[in-house]
């Protein structure tokens, strides 16, 4: 394999002393570098790249790389089964809907409403695993994307490069619009002058949705070139907002999961630093990237790493690559350095995390387990790494696709027994011969409910109030438990850091990932109680409804439902996401509980309905972007210390608990806490409206049809037992197809 100066020297047509004079060291320095006897310095790999014009993947990259990994056919194996429920559902879906049903048109709009909501989230739940990949400009993101992708249609060079979120899906989930067949990339976002939220991956299959934000289509090659690369036409475009690109290529490994690569952090472009303000917990595998020679050269890396680790459960779906690696031509070197990497991470932890991945200082193999070296020539490293992600893929598709399969057989089996209990009901509201509420008395029963309802409200909104105190309190109170200056020295001693720059700077980290989980664990704590008291009130009001003063049963009407589909068309939900998530994990219907318009909402902002592990995970997303702001700029004022000596570890506890007052670090997370709980108060308003307004309606329909004449009424039973029988056979059929090919 060539060397990087055999590379410069045979591109450029220079010769040994021209590169010296360019490197400022000696012709026999140079030779010792061709020879590879002696390994060149990252540093003067950068210098050569810039003043020869050669780019630093040239330089490195310059041979056959080794195979890709390949990664066995498992998406398309566990999603067929889900897919035949899904068809099976679509089709009962239509029957339903050609019968008219005119006199119980309502009753039929819930019932569709209902099986397709289940439909919608099944679909958007069963997405391709989703692969991200993270990391400072200049790491190789883009190079290693497209080893995985045995490709190089991913722009890569020496320098920041990737300036916009950019996705890579199969060719065949490219939107059925893009009739052009060399159509395989759209640009989305929006004009500056008309603002809109986000866009969000998880609605690409929606037309309308796609085509509001969709500013560009064309050829991945074209598209790349002008809208993701700093160098493109339109990186300095001020009147445009870029929120994606994607990309639709023929690669197997597309098949199985969705590539995401984001802009480098760090680059002195605030946009470029996206993948900081992310929720990691979303992404189904993740990549860190770090240059193997300057491996996590900054305290910026390791706090961004830190920040990842505590919003993930486990170590199995991270991979941290130490790039470039054939810069360093001796493995055992690369070992050490990753060694040393993983060390230093382990060391900025805090408590919490650590006790949850299982890891110490003096035992944190498994951590270590998932650290790489990763050059696309040597097959050294890419056959450990390929080893691994051929097991690790597959076995997360799996276990995902799985879950997704189970929710789903249970979720319809529970409408079954709902529809069956629909069914029975119908005699306690079609079966009386005599009117049982007249208008007069009717009137009463709302203004009663009203009542219990205004109450009812003030108890939340009074619970909201002393949500917030308590919050701000609890956190205040662990703010200066931490940073203070004896639990500063006790962490210097525990954790051996020494008197010198860098173990100064890994404590500031330190101190910021223990005050993110302080954070974490408050807006947790009361994000719950809010939760349980909403959950109980919603219950005293369901209640309310089953006074026997009501004379109709309301046992049929999901009240949960009801206040879930208050939230759409929110992009914020403050505690009520924490509410979400729990009783969506409670409910033998899961997810299907809420609305699928709602449910994507909560995904486009991380939030995974998967109870308190779920709600620990996004809890901790939101408070990360302001304590990881806290970090860098508390390892900036560290170069501010200067030399310290004597006592030190007092002098520098106080130096830090001065620097953490002087960046506003209490108020600022007390202001988000504030910010939260206002959205929580909004989402609790809209929703309760929701609720309530539909709750009256439905009791109102409820005493007209009941004041019918006899035998309306027994034909109005017919005609809602042959629909809820027709909803049952859907049901029964989409469980039937799913079970039928295990």
């Amino acid at each position: 394999m060539k060397t990087p100066i055999e590379i410069v020297e045979e591109l450029t047509k220079m010769n040994d002393e021209e590169v010296a004079t360019l490197l400022g060291v000696s012709r026999q320095t140079v030779i010792s570098y061709k020879k590879g006897a002696t390994p060149i310095p990252f540093d003067k790999l950068v210098k050569l790249s810039r003043a020869s014009g050669v780019s630093l993947d040239a330089m490195l990259e310059n041979n056959e790389t080794y195979s890709s990994p390949h990664v066995s056919p498992t998406y398309s194996k566990f999603m067929a089964r889900i897919t035949a429920g899904v068809n099976a559902g679509a089709s009962e879906l239509a029957l339903i809907r050609q019968h008219k049903y005119d006199q119980v048109s309502l009753t039929k709009d819930c019932v569709t409403a209902e099986l397709s909501n289940m439909l919608q989230i099944t679909t958007s739940q069963c997405k391709k695993p989703l692969v991200g990949f993270m990391g400072l400009s200049d790491t190789g993101k883009s190079t290693f994307i497209n080893y995985l992708l045995n490709s190089s249609v991913v722009p890569a060079s020496y320098g920041p490069l990737t300036s916009v979120s950019t996705y890579y899906m199969h060719q065949d989930e490219r939107p059925k619009f893009l009739r052009n067949p060399l159509e395989n990339a759209i640009v989305l976002g929006c004009k500056v002058e008309s603002p809109v939220a986000p866009f969000q991956l998880n609605l690409l299959d929606q037309e309308d949705y796609v085509r509001a934000y969709l500013l560009k289509t064309g050829d991945s090659e074209s598209i790349l070139n002008a809208y993701s690369t700093r160098s493109g036409a339109f990186f300095k475009d001020d009147s445009v907002r870029l929120d994606a690109i994607v990309v639709f290529l023929d690669a197997p490994i597309l098949k199985e999961v969705t590539l995401a690569d984001f802009p480098g952090f760090n680059t002195g472009e605030e946009r470029d630093d996206i993948s900081l303000t992310m929720d990691a917990s979303r992404f189904d595998v993740l990549f860190f990237l770090s240059r193997a020679n300057g491996f996590f050269s900054t305290e910026g890396e390791i706090s961004a790493l830190a920040h990842i680790l505590q919003n993930r459960s486990q170590t199995t779906s991270l991979y941290v690559l130490a790039s470039h690696v054939n810069s360093i031509r001796n493995p055992q070197e690369v070992d050490a350095i990753l060694d040393g990497g993983c060390a230093r991470l382990v060391q900025v932890l805090s408590d919490d995390t650590c006790a949850r991945l299982g890891i110490t200082q003096e035992d944190h193999a498994a951590l270590r387990s998932r650290f790489f070296g990763f050059a696309p020539q040597s097959d050294y490293y890419c056959q450990r790494l390929n080893t691994d992600i051929e097991a690790t893929f597959p076995a997360i598709i799996a276990r995902k696709l799985l879950a997704a399969e189970k929710e789903f057989v249970q979720a319809a089996d529970a409408h079954v027994r709902q529809l069956d209990d629909s069914i029975h009901g119908l005699d306690a509201l079609y079966g009386q011969t005599e009117h049982a509420v007249n208008e007069t008395e009717a009137q009463e029963v709302l203004a009663s409910i009203d009542a219990q309802y205004d109450d009812l409200r003030r108890q939340l909104k009074d619970e909201i109030y002393q949500c917030r105190k308590d919050c701000a309190a609890a956190f205040s109170a662990k703010y200066h438990a931490i940073i203070s200056e004896s639990f500063i020295e006790a962490a210097i001693n525990r954790k051996d850091f020494k008197n010198r720059k860098r173990d100064l700077e890994a404590l500031g980290n330190y101190l910021a990932q223990e005050l993110n989980e302080a954070y974490t664990a408050v807006r947790q704590t009361y994000s719950s109680r809010f939760a349980d008291k909403l959950t109980a009130v919603l219950k005293l009001y369901e209640q309310t409804w089953s006074d026997e003063k009501i004379k109709i049963t309301m046992l049929d009407f999901d009240f949960a439902r009801a206040f879930a589909s208050g939230l759409v068309g929110l992009t914020t939900f403050g505690a009520l996401s924490v509410w979400a998530s729990v009783v969506a994990a409670g409910s033998n219907l899961g997810a299907y509980i809420l609305i699928a318009k709602v449910v994507s909402a909560l995904s486009a902002i991380g939030i995974n309905l998967g109870g308190t592990a779920a709600v620990a995970a996004w809890v901790s997303s939101i408070g990360g972007p302001i304590t990881l702001g806290i970090a860098f700029a508390i390892i900036t004022a560290v170069t501010a210390f200067g030399i310290i000596s004597g006592t030190w570890k007092s002098r520098v506890a106080k130096k830090f608990v001065k620097a953490f007052e002087k960046n506003n670090a209490l108020e600022q997370c007390l202001a988000s806490y504030e910010s939260y709980w206002d959205e929580t108060s909004v989402a609790l308003d809209q929703a309760l409206e929701a609720m309530h307004s539909q709750a009256k309606e439905a009791y109102t329909q409820k005493v007209h049809d009941q004041n019918k004449t006899y035998n309306e009424k027994i034909a109005l039973k017919a005609i809602l037992t042959m629909l809820y029988e027709q909803a049952k056979s859907a049901y029964v059929a989409m469980m039937n197809a799913v079970l039928s090919m295990q």
